[in-house]
């Protein structure tokens, strides 16, 4: 089994990946920003700053035959551009700077469908060329860009990105298809702008924990790639609506409204055939979340 360190250890996905890692048997060593953060929600799992002095959080990764960099800072009120350029690219330079010194073989990322930015194409690939991406969006990029040239030189023999849509599941952050699922239950409006278009922008952070567990087991080829991920068999969002409005036995109206910006569905076709990612169906995903939202105290 495999020595993992994971940043973002207070986060909602690094709380659960902890977990995942450490149930499947691998020796866990959770990293926060600040002492205190994560107590409680990692178990009996190790907890570390992760320290921004490069040499200082070395010694922290001694041993570590992984690191999976889970921390970010995500958009949200009072965010600037200089919140996500020191979290987001400097912290990841940092990191990759602390694994070299600490010979750390390989680096799994999580980063974001946002690098896409507003996309025209009805459908996101790998090769997509981004358009407009906002200030977290370009962040996540150019993290992508630190770990590519980081395997170039040599710093790391293996970087494998994954470019996650909204995660939900149990103490979730707030995704799109959260606070529609939230609304539903708490009986307020919801509003939709492309009721016939089709989605799948989720993935369910068991699910995440389950893909993210077999490659730190497995491992992966040498070098660098990114891959996107997401939930299969999409559905109109007006399905997906409806689905959740049954399954919460909601009561909500429905506001549809004109669309803003063109729709489209996240391919998974290269995570399947390199890296056996097992896409959830569209439905199944949905009833999972309703149980959560149902079983939340929110």
């Amino acid at each position: 089994m495999a020595r993992i360190a994971v940043t973002g250890a207070a986060g909602f996905i690094g709380r659960h990946l902890c977990v995942a890692l450490s149930e499947a048997g691998h020796e866990v060593t959770g990293f926060v920003r600040r002492p205190g953060d994560g107590d409680g929600g990692t178990g009996d799992i190790p907890l570390a700053v992760l320290d921004p002095d490069p040499q200082t959080l070395a010694r922290h990764l001694a041993g570590v035959t992984l690191v999976i960099h889970a921390a970010a800072v995500s958009p949200g009120p009072g965010r600037r551009v200089e919140d996500f350029a020191r979290n987001n690219i400097l912290a990841t330079a940092g990191l990759v700077h602390a694994a070299r010194l600490a010979a750390v073989p390989r680096v799994i990322q999580l980063s974001a469908i946002s690098v896409y930015g507003r996309p025209t194409v009805p459908m996101l690939e790998e090769t997509t060329v981004p358009v407009d991406p906002d200030g977290y969006g370009l962040s996540k990029r150019m993290a992508e860009l630190v770990l590519a040239q980081a395997v170039d030189q040599g710093e790391l023999d293996g970087a494998l990105v994954l470019r996650l849509p909204g995660v939900v599941g149990p103490g979730m952050n707030r995704p799109w298809l959260g606070e529609l699922a939230r609304g539903l239950k708490a009986g307020r409006e919801v509003t939709i702008y492309n009721p016939g278009a089709l989605f799948n922008n989720a993935l369910h952070i068991v699910g995440l924990c389950g893909f993210v567990t077999e490659l730190a087991g497995g491992g992966w080829p040498a070098g660098f790639d990114c891959v996107n991920l997401a939930a299969g068999r999409p559905l109109p969002v007006a399905g997906v609506v409806e689905v959740l409005r049954t399954r919460l036995s909601s009561t909500s109206p429905v506001k549809i409204l004109s669309p803003c910006m063109p729709s489209w569905i996240i391919s998974t076709r290269r995570a399947e055939e390199l890296y056996r990612f097992k896409p959830e169906d569209m439905m199944k995903l949905l009833h999972k979340l309703g149980n959560d939202i149902l079983a939340s105290t929110e």
